[in-house]
């Protein structure tokens, strides 16, 4: 039975000895120090997130330092100054010091934790972070260093050397730490290393196998304590065989411990975890559990996942929260949902079962043993039912899992899914050379067929249109889609100005709206080719603009200078729309649509505009529009004549230097009109539905999270009448940036933005100049009544020839004045950045130990006071 009053002594004895000197105030400050260093590294701010993920990717590290640290004197300062001998003939038993002085170990580093927040008020500061995963990461942290706390104890029970007990704690602690990287793909080793345990608390979750293993480490490493400290009650004849004893029971103990992580019979416990997340977003929503419910108990539902045992390190988070998702499914579904997890293996007959059901594996590239290299997994779903059947070929690290999982419950089932339809046009969506995506995307959903323009479109064949790229149609077709919208059906329209992102054979630039269709028949070698039929309305959509009450330039790009992402700051053109409430326009996603409220971040890649037309009395509600550092330019601002090889026609091409000049105004991409019996979303944008959204959804190798494709099928099945998934697809972490940052540093992007107006402004005056001097130089000549016209023609040509080289030289010149003037502007706004990120940084790292340095130095003063009191005067020094 352990005695309280006799724990409590032992532990105030350990915890005034650490804090009696200014030594342990001194490994805190290091500690704080160095924690903040790594959290607030440049990294920090590229990825302008709110969060802890840099300290916690180096965390386990910093532990190596600090942990040894604290329990490097725990054990052997006992045995060096003779006093463990004193210690154990106090009236307490081996179980009360060992505890006692493992309470006070841990009491000093959750001190250390403690002053550490510091980190999470500067977060707090600079950004908005989310609390209750900051608050589970730091419970991770603490179960972490409470473990290797027992390590560090251990290693200083070895030796009376205080130095070699730190030696050997940093050994010791390196195990757990670096276990993984003897065998990166072994699951066993992965599931022993402190890292990978510690990863789930820093992502917001707080589960059961995570704290057992914490728990069980302590245990384990406790209990080797025990047995070095019962030591001395070993008789000298005895030692050999009670050390056998002991290291048998140790071993014993830890194979058990093992054994209960990794035992069967308590999966489903261990499977238990908190979620810790400000959205939820690691729970069962309440649209899967309402979906559960309606699956009838005569039509159960089997989903099969064939999941390779092993998978690249990218994959790994996506693999386990599959398998935890499906035994939440498996659990709450009861007898209408049986859930099968195969483990598969590339060749074996597990893989030749999952390819008849449609899986096939797919190459990923990796890291593998310090080398690049590419392997073949499975990570596919398979769902039936008496209904209908659906495949999931793939869930990657970026794939919202709930989300696919019960979007296809609920389709397998049902009896009967929704029709969409997909006009045929220049696009390609469906035709003309590979398919899009979207279409893939739509079919875990929708019957989806391919609809012609060439005839009158049926309203009852279909429940909803995409129609893409319409003002590719010819006046016939134009009047079919016109016919069909006016009737009332729903729709969702995407054109574009500069559909650079197609994915038809042709593509590209070649389907603007402006350019006319390339002939047909024919090729790249001269065959006979036969004249197109020109575009309605030559590509301008008039009719179709003209029904839904909407103006839009056809040939007029928007482009926003607002980038909130450094990384990628000098890589993407000011053409790539950055869709998003931070970007000065709080109404840049739309609060008031179901398709958009909820919504982060779109991109969208040479957009068109759209506005409501002067008198229209259709509803128009703006669901994306850019921020106020914005502008538009025309066609011939954008593009140059260029010639189609493959097309054998004229041509354009993007001008490499464009000229960016600000209105002031926010600039909608895309709408709803409703009302009069029209049931439509309207688009500026196909490429915002381009495959690259859709692969990267599944793949997630960006550092940020873009709802491209959560926006195209929010719109669908909003016109649709279908409001199942809408909430579920939103349904995804906040993305918590560093507001305080881009507050500081938007002031210069602006600078930076005025300064290239400038320096545009300042050459084209400098060009309008000269060619003012040339016609009056030209004029002169004209009007010089003392020379024949035969000569006059010469000498304005000669002065033609002469001002159009000298032109060209000057216009090279002041073209690369601009662009050294823009050059310098964009290098000083980045100095400034990265002035403004680097003071964050260092009042981060020196005011983080502060607290610590000051109490400190307080107690230490209180001390040497307390001291000196006791000192009769007569003794003290003057």
């Amino acid at each position: 039975m352990l005695r309280m009053h006799v724990l409590k002594a032992v532990f105030q004895r350990n915890v005034q000895s650490y804090f009696s000197s200014a030594l342990g105030y001194l490994i805190i400050v290091v500690f704080v120090v160095a924690g903040a260093f790594l959290a607030f590294n440049p990294l920090f701010f590229t990825n302008n997130l709110a969060n802890l993920d840099q300290l916690s990717t180096y965390y386990p590290m910093l532990l190596l330092f600090l942990i040894p640290a604290i329990t490097m004197s725990t054990w052997s300062e006992e045995k060096k100054l003779g006093t463990e001998e004193l210690l154990f003939t106090l009236p307490a038993s081996d179980v009360e010091i060992l505890l006692g002085k493992y309470l006070a170990s841990l009491a000093v580093y959750t001190a250390a934790l403690l002053f550490s927040i510091s980190h999470v008020i500067v977060l707090m500061v600079i950004g908005e972070p989310d609390i209750p995963l900051t608050i589970a990461t730091y419970f991770g942290y603490w179960l972490a260093g409470a473990a290797l706390i027992s390590v560090g104890m251990f290693a200083s029970a070895l030796t009376n050397s205080a130095t070699i007990a730190f030696v050997w704690g940093t050994v010791l602690c390196a195990i757990p730490v670096f276990i993984a990287r003897i065998a990166p793909n072994n699951d066993i080793l992965q599931g022993l290393s402190l890292p990978d345990q510690l990863t789930d608390f820093t992502i917001g979750l707080v589960p059961l196998s995570g704290i057992l293993y914490f728990v069980s480490l302590t245990i384990f490493f406790l209990y080797l304590n025990y047995i070095l400290i019962s030591r001395r009650h070993w008789s000298n004849a005895a030692h050999e065989n009670m050390g056998g004893h002991y290291a048998i029971r140790g071993v014993s103990i830890g194979v058990l411990l093992f054994a209960l992580l990794y035992s069967n019979n308590v999966a489903g416990l261990l499977s238990m975890q908190a979620d810790a997340t400000s959205e939820q977003i690691f729970s069962l929503s309440d649209t899967t559990r309402e979906m559960v419910k309606k699956i009838e108990e005569e039509r159960p539902v089997t989903i099969q996942a064939f999941i390779s045992e092993e998978v690249p390190r990218e994959y790994v988070d996506a693999r386990n929260k599959l398998i935890g998702l499906l035994k939440q499914y498996d659990k709450l579904g009861g007898s209408k949902i049986d859930v099968r997890i195969v483990n598969v293996e590339i060749y074996s007959d597990e893989a030749n079962e999952a390819e008849i059901l449609g899986i096939q594996p797919t190459s990923v590239v990796t890291q593998k043993e310090g080398r690049r290299q590419e392997v073949r997994i499975y990570m596919g779903v398979v769902l039936t039912s008496s209904y209908d059947e659906v495949v999931i070929p793939l869930i990657g690290p970026g794939t919202p899992i709930e989300y696919e999982l019960t979007r296809s419950l609920q389709t397998v089932s049902n009896a009967k899914r929704l029709k969409l339809g997909v006009l045929t046009t220049d696009a390609g969506v469906m035709s003309g050379g590979q398919r899009w995506e979207i279409i893939s995307e739509l079919r875990q959903q929708y019957e989806v067929e391919s609809i012609s323009p060439d005839m009158p479109i049926e309203t009852d064949k279909i429940d909803v249109l995409l129609a893409v790229l319409p003002s590719s149609l010819t006046e016939p077709q134009m009047a079919n889609l016109v016919d069909y919208v006016k009737s009332g059906a729903p729709a969702v329209i995407l054109d574009d100005p500069l559909p650079v992102a197609s994915s038809s054979a042709m593509g590209g630039i070649a389907n603007a709206p402006r350019q006319p269709k390339p002939p047909e028949g024919g090729g790249m070698f001269g065959g006979m080719q036969q004249p197109a039929e020109p575009k309605a309305s030559d590509g301008k959509a008039t009719s179709l603009l003209e029904a839904l009450g909407l103006t839009w330039q056809y040939d007029e790009i928007v482009w926003d200078s607002f980038n909130p992402h450094p990384e990628f700051e000098t890589v993407v053109p000011p053409e790539f729309l950055f869709i998003t409430p931070k970007g000065g326009n709080p109404n840049a996603i739309s609060d008031e649509s179901e398709i958009t409220s909820g919504l982060q971040e779109v991109l969208a890649f040479f957009s068109g505009t759209i506005k409501p037309a002067p008198n229209s009395n259709l509803n128009y509600t703006p669901l994306l529009a850019t921020g106020e550092s914005s502008g538009l330019l025309s066609w011939d601002e954008f593009t140059s004549p260029s010639f189609n090889m493959f097309a054998r026609t004229p041509s354009v091409q993007i001008k490499p230097n464009r000229t960016y000049f600000r209105d002031g105004e926010t600039h909608v991409i895309a709408c709803q009109v409703t009302g009069d019996d029209r049931n439509v979303v309207y688009v500026a944008d196909i490429d915002l539905i381009s495959d690259f959204f859709f692969q990267e959804r599944r793949a997630g190798n960006l550092n940020f999270e873009l709802d491209n494709v959560t926006f195209i099928l929010n719109a669908i099945d909003r016109v649709a009448g279908v409001d199942d998934f809408i909430s579920l697809r939103k349904r995804r972490a906040k993305h918590r940036t560093l507001t305080y940052v881009e507050k500081m540093t938007s002031s210069f992007t602006d600078q930076l933005a005025k300064e290239r107006e400038k320096a545009n402004k300042a050459a084209d005056e400098e060009l309008a100049n000269r060619r003012k001097s040339l016609e009056e130089r030209a004029e002169e000549i004209r009007s010089n009544t003392e020379i024949s016209d035969r000569l006059k023609q010469v000498r304005l040509e000669q002065l033609e020839q002469s001002e159009q080289r000298q032109m060209d030289v000057e216009t090279a010149k002041i073209e690369q004045e601009k662009e050294t003037r823009i050059e310098k502007a964009r290098a000083e706004s980045q100095r400034n950045i990265r002035s403004t990120e680097n003071t964050i940084r260092y009042w981060a790292t020196f005011l983080s130990p502060m607290p610590a340095l000051i109490l400190g130095v307080v107690v230490v003063s209180l001390r040497m006071a307390s001291e000196r009191r006791n000192i009769a005067s007569d003794r003290r020094l003057k």
